[in-house]
C-alpha cells in the first residue's frame, strides 16, 4: 500500500510471494514500489518516473509522489534488531539477511518487521484497534500467528514471540512445515481447512467451500470447522487470560467467514479462559476489517467507497425500563431492561445499515463504557470508530409504562477538552477521504443557524423560548440557513 501521513491509501497492489522468495523476494518488493508510486501520483500529476527498481525521481509536478520510506512485514520468525529472517516455515528460508536482500534493489529508507506486528501498528494507529490497550491480533490465512498490544505499546519480546501456529494442539496430528505434527497451523489455518476436507471427503475445495458447506448444513464441514475454532481458542484463552486481553482481533483470509467463525470462537474464547472472561467482563473477539480501518477512507484515487459518516459529538447509552401504569410516589417493579449504545448519529447508522447503506459512526465515548458499546454495535453490525475519552458514557433512561407513554431522562455528556475536540475533528477528517455525506448529530461547533417562523416566516434565533407571531415553538419548523461558518 501507499499511505499519507495521516493514513489515507492511495494505491495498493497484491501479488502472489515468489516461488524461490529468499532470492526474487528483493526485485519484486523493488517492482511493487515503483509500480505504486507510478500508479498514486499518476492521477493529478502524471506517473513518477523511475531511475530503477524502487528508486524514485524527484516529483516533477503537481501531485506527484515521493515515498519517504518503506516499511516492510516478512513472516516467520524475525530478529527485528538484526534485520534477519531467522526461519520461514512456509517460505522455506533460514538466517536470510533482510538488509542485504532489499537494500540491493531499493534506494529508498526501509525499515524490516514481522508482517503481523507490523498489521497490528497499523490497525492500533489507523483501524481497528484504536482506543485499545491490550490486544492480541491473529491472522488466519497461510499460517497463523500473533501479536500483542500491551499497555498501549507493541509487544517484541524475543524473534520467535507471537509463534502460536506452531503450538502443538495434536500429537498424533498432521505433520507440520516446522518438523513438528499436530500444530495449531495444520488444524486452524485457512489452508490447513482446506487440506484437512480433501483429504476426508477426497473432493477438493478450500476453506471458503468449507465455510459454505457449514452455512449449508454439511455434518463433516461442521465438524471440521468446529474442531479447527476449538484449536484456535485453546491456544488463543490462555494468552487472554494471562494478560488481561481486552479485544482479540481477528484478520486473515479465513475471516471472510465472518460470524459462521467468529459467533462460535466469541463462545469459546470465554469458555475457555476462565470465569473473569465467562461472566462478560473479558476480552471481545472482533473481526479485523477488510482495510486498514473502519472509515471508509479511500483505497485508490477515482476508486471511493460510497460511505456515510454519522459524527455523534455526545452519545448515551440508552437505558429502556418497562414498568407497568406509573403512579406518583409508587414504587413499579421493572418488567424488562435493555441497554445499547445511542444518540442521534449512532441511531442513524444503525437505521442505515439496516437499509443495506455503507456506514460508519464515529463517536467518543467514555473509557468505562467503550468496550461494551463497541461489542453492542459488532452485534448489530455497525461498523464504529469510538474515540475512548476519561470517565463515563452519559445515560439516557427511558421508562415505558403499559400504555406505551415514554418518560425520557438525560445526563449530561462528556467534558471535552481542546485536545479531545482536535482528536475529533482529526478522525473525522480521515474518515471523510472515502465519504459522500457526513451528519453532524449535535450540537458540536458553534455555526451561526436561522430557523424561519412558522407564520411570518421571518427568521428567528435558535432555539427559541416560543414564537410571539405563531404562538408555537420555532423547533417544530423547517430548518432554514441564514449563512454557514
Amino acid at each position: 500500500m501507499l499511505l499519507t501521513r495521516s493514513g489515507d491509501v492511495l494505491a495498493e497492489d497484491t501479488r502472489p510471494t515468489p516461488a524461490d522468495a529468499s532470492v526474487r523476494l528483493g526485485p519484486a518488493l523493488a517492482d511493487i514500489v515503483t509500480s505504486l508510486v507510478e500508479r498514486g501520483g499518476g492521477e493529478s500529476g502524471g506517473p513518477s518516473e523511475a531511475r530503477g527498481p524502487g528508486e524514485v525521481r524527484e516529483p516533477g509536478g503537481p501531485g506527484e509522489v515521493r515515498p519517504a520510506r518503506v516499511g516492510i512485514g516478512v513472516p516467520g520468525i524475525v530478529d527485528e534488531q538484526r534485520q534477519v529472517g531467522v526461519r520461514s516455515a512456509n517460505l522455506g528460508w533460514h538466517d536470510l539477511d533482510l538488509q542485504r536482500a532489499f537494500g540491493e534493489h531499493l534506494s529508498l529508507p526501509f525499515v524490516v518487521g514481522h508482517d503481523v506486528r507490523c498489521g497490528l501498528l497499523a490497525e492500533a494507529r489507523l483501524g481497528a484497534a484504536q482506543g485499545c490497550t491490550e490486544v492480541l491480533f491473529v491472522p488466519l490465512g497461510t499460517g497463523v500467528a500473533a501479536a500483542q498490544l500491551v499497555g498501549g505499546r507493541l509487544w517484541h519480546g524475543r524473534p520467535w514471540a507471537g509463534e502460536i501456529g506452531h503450538v502443538v494442539v495434536d500429537p498424533d496430528g498432521d505433520p507440520c512445515a516446522c518438523g513438528l505434527r499436530g500444530c495449531l497451523e495444520t488444524v486452524a489455518s485457512a489452508g490447513a481447512i482446506g487440506r484437512r476436507w480433501s483429504a476426508l471427503t477426497g473432493r477438493g475445495g478450500d476453506a471458503a467451500e468449507v465455510a459454505r458447506l457449514v452455512a449449508a448444513g454439511d455434518q463433516q464441514a461442521i465438524s471440521l470447522w468446529h474442531n479447527a475454532i476449538e484449536a484456535l481458542a485453546a491456544v488463543i484463552s490462555p494468552v487472554v487470560a494471562a494478560n488481561g486481553t481486552q479485544l482479540v482481533l481477528v484478520g486473515g483470509g479465513l475471516v471472510r467467514a465472518g460470524d459462521l467463525l467468529l459467533d462460535p470462537l466469541r463462545e469459546a474464547v470465554p469458555r475457555t479462559a476462565g470465569p473473569g472472561h465467562a461472566t462478560g467482563g473479558g476480552a471481545r473477539v472482533a473481526r479485523r476489517p477488510g482495510r486498514l480501518d473502519r472509515s471508509g477512507a479511500a483505497v485508490a484515487r477515482g476508486r471511493r467507497r460510497r460511505v456515510i459518516v454519522t459524527l455523534t459529538p455526545n452519545p448515551a447509552v440508552d437505558v429502556t425500563y418497562r414498568v407497568g401504569a406509573l403512579e406518583v410516589g409508587g414504587s413499579h417493579p421493572v418488567g424488562a431492561v435493555r441497554e445499547q449504545a445511542g444518540g442521534k448519529g449512532v441511531n442513524t447508522a444503525a437505521v442505515l445499515t439496516t437499509m443495506g447503506q455503507e456506514c460508519v459512526a464515529v463517536c467518543p465515548v467514555g473509557a468505562d463504557d467503550a468496550d461494551r458499546l463497541a461489542a453492542d454495535l459488532d452485534a448489530r453490525g455497525v461498523r464504529h470508530r469510538l474515540l475512548r475519552l476519561p470517565g463515563r458514557t452519559r445515560r439516557s433512561v427511558t421508562v415505558v409504562d403499559d400504555a406505551g407513554e415514554a418518560t425520557v431522562l438525560n445526563e449530561p455528556g462528556l467534558p471535552w477538552g481542546r485536545d479531545d475536540r482536535d482528536l475529533v475533528i482529526q478522525v473525522v477528517a480521515q474518515s471523510l477521504s472515502g465519504a459522500r455525506v457526513l451528519t453532524i448529530s449535535a450540537a458540536f461547533l458553534t455555526l451561526p443557524w436561522r430557523r424561519s417562523c412558522g407564520a411570518s416566516r421571518r427568521p428567528t434565533p435558535w432555539p427559541c423560548r416560543r414564537c410571539s407571531t405563531c404562538a408555537d415553538r420555532c423547533c417544530a419548523t423547517p430548518w432554514r440557513t441564514a449563512r454557514r461558518s
